[in-house]
């Protein structure tokens, strides 16, 4: 423990080592190694335990060539072959690959941990109690505690915890050793000692009320010897400076900090004939960082821009300025030539943001842009923030900008540029969807290239994505029950080589598929029965089971399931469950892509012949006729692929380019409605069906219908364009289903009974579900559902786009959510699409009539209530930059206005067939406001609002702000109101609207002196 290797060279082969570990268990704690010629610490052998250990300016920092090795606590820096080497079976918060941190004097061996350091200090783990090896105490034997610093030296701090009212801070005499050696017949002697500086971290938490800072006069002890002929002795040691940095956060009164007098032990030998020698100690100097608050206000404060750069691929943090700065312990080097045009962040920033860097040597590059071909400066997080300074003083920093670099330009050897992008554009830039893809569903062929859905709230009826429901084809030719050869199958592309699949309710295996025909064929296996099979039937893959995504997360609950079979949903009370895995919810099934359905029959007790028919009956086209214009292929509407198509089109005659698919006219009862579901493209008309016309810019399924009529009704599709304009269709796929009335005849006992089952095929399956539950308590509660606004949002940011909780302002965050509890608002809803993040979170604050906004590096949440709330400042025009600046007025356009509006809400994620995409719609008007102005309707789509009362007053709400023009306005101020921001309230003191209250929609920074404020009256 607490040794030190330094210094050390060897000028034979393999070099100097510091410390060579090779016992069978080694502990090494404490120890510094330094300038050795080769490595500082290395692992040869056994087992080996290095805590709290510093390797700086060697050739390999820590090196685990055999056995095993255990580092916590480790420091490496400055080693010029490499910081850390070998495979470490533990390496626990020790710094990374070219760290830096500061030391007191590195350049005169003095590696104690400086009081400006954020590599060491304060970074590594608390080890008191560690099982292998426990100890509390560093080189120096000083107790480390709290959270412990990295490296052998540990700094100790004085913390201040909350509501101490009188505070008395006592850090220890500062000893200055002082030797002093006078040879003989020196007359006068004037000795002068530098002036030791004292470091002190103080932390003050809030409600403090009073801390005293003093500094008593420090006292002088020690031997004097004095030889003969002496005559006075006067030593001089200049002031020790006292560097004590104090954050004061809200309700600080006052401030005094107390620190003991430092101990100045002077051993002095004085030979023959020394005439005088004087030793004083002149008084410390205390310097205490003020607020930005306490020197904006000063006429000769002056701003400086302090620039954090994080770099891309685990690079070092840039820590840069216009100037060599040290603020609040953080020491800022001259790599900044301007900060250009620096906007507020509101999402929508005005102006071209830049960072000018000057291109000096850094470290072992040349020039700083080299840098970045190693650690490179796009996509770089950077974080600008402001002091001020004004003579000796100067202030803590703020944040003022957070964002991302973008791509380095107008690159020369003096300088180089990079645009800076608010979180909002570099979040967006980063945000991926994961959609369904064959090469994590290999299964899919159904909804490839659909979004994994996100859902969020209570009850919320959702499709699940089939993601593993295996290939599907059909039959090109009808096929007998014992047939095992010349299966033809429409496309085998999407069947296995080899397996088993699925025709109505019979499984055929098969060993081969050659030119889409299946070989080797066994019929009705696994239990089922062989039977004969019509053209165009369903051909499936057999699966082990069947999959359907219903979330890309883990769902609060699941509740009924539906299956949808002919463009109805029907319940599904078995045979289907929800299942959680691999972080995500399916709907998981044996059986699924078969469901037997009972219908009513009619039987007999005798021998009588009769008719027994069903409720309804699906029927094929047999044929075609009435040919218009040029029909290419017009089998295809009937071949059962849905794939192939019929194209008709204009010929240059007068006639609309279309057929006439028949059916067959076989009846089986009194035809009650008929359906025809037609796959077309075009614009189409039907006549004689509903809808008798429809126009599809893409290939899609449509149900027509009519009631009444014959068995053998046909369906004419012409294009519906006007003449002579005719444009081209296309014909898919057509099938008709009939509900009817069976016809039967008897003369004898007849009765009705249930048994006999219709198959069908399972297009997809349903559920209503409860989204995102609370993982971690920061939602609403661990294992609650995630349904208010304040905390759907703050989920979003955190689980989706990758923020942290520490970016968000949970003081605006907890207000907001006050108000949406008291006004029962909550969110439900589901994003199965592809969105723009930045634009998705506006709609979210947007739908729960708040504001969302990025500033100072975090995220605020501000609900906009009813009238303007009490104004935060009070601008008139002497507060304005420059002689001739003024407020510059507008109004909001009238094509703004809205003041009758509707809005569509509860969003049908289920919808079939011709289902609405809504389920509801709320409006709002005011006839005041349409007297005036006249009428102006709006339309809004509520995609996150399920509930009809917070549709009501959200849209209510929407139109006191849409009802009238409002004033906007415009105007420069000076850096003493850069404390406004984003969302802020101000008044107005000017001749002209004097006293209207507006809301500060965005700040855009000109200058370090000047910004320009946009805002917007309130309502």
């Amino acid at each position: 423990m607490g040794v030190m290797a330094v210094d050390s060279s060897n000028s034979g082969a393999g070099g100097a080592y510091g410390f060579w570990l090779a016992a069978a268990t080694g502990y090494v704690i404490n120890c510094l190694c330094h300038n050795v010629d080769n490595a500082g610490f290395v692992v040869g052998g056994g087992i080996s335990y290095l805590y709290n250990c510093t390797s700086t300016n060697n050739n390999t920092g820590f090196w685990k060539n055999t056995g095993t090795g255990h580092a916590k606590n480790c420091c490496a820096s400055g080693n010029s072959y490499m910081d850390w080497n070998g495979s470490w079976a533990t390496k626990q918060t020790c710094t990374s690959e070219d760290a830096s941190p500061a030391y007191v004097d590195s350049a005169n061996d003095d590696f104690h941990l400086d009081q400006s350091d954020t590599v060491c200090l304060d970074n590594g783990t608390d080890l008191s109690s560690d099982a292998i090896f426990a100890f509390d105490d560093d080189i120096d034997g000083h107790i480390r505690s709290g959270s412990w610093d990295i490296g052998f030296d540990e700094i100790a701090y004085i913390v201040v915890a909350p509501a101490a009212q009188p505070v008395a801070l006592s850090i220890p005499a500062i000893a200055v050793k002082t030797g002093i050696k006078l040879t003989p017949s020196v007359q006068p002697i004037a000795v002068s000692t530098p002036a030791p500086t004292v470091k002190t971290r103080i932390k003050v938490f809030p409600s403090v009320q009073v801390v005293t800072i003093s500094i008593p006069t420090p006292s002088v002890s020690g031997t004097t010897t004095i030889t003969p002929s002496v005559q006075s002795i006067a030593v001089s040691t200049p002031a020790p400076t006292v560097k004590t940095g104090i954050k004061l956060t809200p309700s600080v009164q006052s401030v005094a900090v107390s620190i003991p007098a430092p101990t100045v032990n002077i051993h002095q030998v004085v030979r023959p004939a020394v005439q005088s020698v004087a030793i004083s100690i002149p008084a410390p100097k205390v310097v205490i960082p003020l607020t930005a608050t306490q020197l904006r206000d000063r006429p000769s404060a002056e701003p400086v821009y302090l620039v954090e750069v994080e770099l891309k691929n685990s690079g070092p943090t840039l820590y840069i300025s216009d100037r060599n700065i040290v603020v609040t312990g953080q020491r800022y080097e001259n790599y900044i030539q301007d900060v250009l045009s620096l906007a507020g962040e509101t999402g929508t920033p005005e102006g071209d943001m830049s960072l000018k860097f000057k291109n000096d040597r850094y470290r072992s590059y040349d020039h700083l842009i080299e840098l970045g071909d190693t650690y490179p400066f796009e996509g770089a997080t950077v974080t600008v923030k402001e002091c001020y300074l004004d003579g000796d003083d100067i202030s803590s920093a703020v944040v003022i900008f957070k964002g991302a670099l973008d791509e380095p330009h107008d690159i020369d050897r003096m300088g180089f540029i990079c645009g800076l992008s608010p979180m909002e554009a570099s979040s967006d830039r980063k945000w991926k969807q994961d959609v369904i893809d064959t090469v994590s569903y290999p299964n899919a062929y159904e909804d490839l290239g659909e979004v994994e859905p996100i859902i969020y709230g209570n009850d919320v009826l959702v499709p699940a994505l089939r993601v593993n429901w295996g290939g599907r084809t059909t039959l090109v030719a009808q096929i007998n029950a014992s047939q095992t050869t010349g299966i033809e199958l429409s496309d085998s592309s999407r069947i296995e080589s080899s397996g088993t699949v699925v025709i109505d309710d019979e499984k055929i295996s098969y060993t081969g598929i050659s030119a889409n025909v299946l070989t080797g064929v066994t019929r009705g296996i696994g239990g089922t029965t062989a039977t004969a099979h019509r053209a165009g039937a369903d051909v499936w893959q057999d699966m082990t089971y069947y999959d359907s995504l219903l979330a890309a997360h883990e769902l609060h609950s699941v509740g009924d399931i539906f299956a949808e079979i002919k463009g109805r949903l029907w319940r599904v009370t078995s045979g289907v469950s929800a299942v959680f895995e691999g972080g995500k919810h399916f709907l998981r099934a044996t059986e699924q892509i078969k469901v037997k359905a009972i219908e009513d029959a009619v039987g007999v007790t005798d021998n009588i012949s009769i008719t027994i028919g069903g409720s309804n009956r699906e029927t094929y086209p047999n044929g075609h006729s009435g040919l218009q214009g040029t029909v290419t292929n017009p089998g295809n509407a009937y071949d059962g692929d849905e794939n192939s198509l019929a194209l008709c089109q204009d010929n240059g005659g007068v006639y609309a380019p279309g057929m006439i698919l028949l059916f067959p006219s076989t009846s089986y009862g009194t035809v009650e409605t008929q359906y025809v579901y037609a796959k077309v493209l075009g614009k189409i008309s039907a006549p004689g069906w509903s809808p008798s016309s429809v126009n599809l810019s893409q290939a899609a399924w449509v149900r027509f219908q009519k009631t009444g009529g014959n068995w053998g009704d046909s369906i004419g599709f012409y294009n519906s364009d006007a003449w002579p304009n005719f444009n081209s269709i296309s014909i898919y796929e057509v099938k008709k289903e009939v509900v009817y009335t069976a016809d039967t005849s008897k003369s004898g006992a007849a009765y009705r009974s249930g048994g006999v089952y219709a198959t069908h095929t399972v297009e997809r399956f349903h559920a209503v579900v409860s989204g995102h539950k609370d993982p971690d308590g920061n939602y609403g509660g661990t294992g609650s559902l995630i349904e208010r606004p304040d905390y759907a949002i703050k989920n979003f940011l955190v689980k989706q786009m990758g923020f942290s909780l520490a970016d968000i302002d949970n003081t605006s965050f907890t207000d907001a959510g006050s108000n949406f509890s008291a006004d029962g608002y909550k969110f439900a809803f589901r994003i199965g699409s592809r969105i723009k993040p930045s634009e998705f979170l506006r709609r979210m604050a947007r739908e729960c009539r708040s504001m969302i906004i990025y500033k100072a590096g975090k995220w605020h949440l501000d609900y906009l209530p009813d009238a303007a709330p009490s104004a935060v400042n009070k601008i008139s025009r002497g507060d304005l930059a420059g002689e001739f600046s003024k407020f510059k007025f507008s109004k909001t356009p009238v094509d703004k206005l809205s003041n009758d509006l509707t809005a569509r809400f509860r969003r049908n994620y289920s919808r079939l067939g011709m289902d609405s995409e809504w389920d509801a719609t709320a409006k709002c008007s005011d006839s005041a406001s349409q007297s005036k102005y006249g009428l102006y309707p709006g339309d809004l789509d509520f995609d996150l609002i399920r509930d009809a009362s917070m549709a009501a007053d959200v849209l209510s709400h929407m139109l006191t702000q849409l009802k009238a023009p409002r004033l906007t306005v415009e105007f420069p101020i000076f850096y003493e109101h850069f404390g406004l921001e984003p969302g802020d309230t101000i008044e107005i003191d000017a001749p002209l609207y004097d006293g209207k209250k507006f809301l500060i929609e965005a700040i855009r920074r000109l200058d370090k002196f000047r910004a320009e404020v946009r805002a917007v009256e309130w309502w």
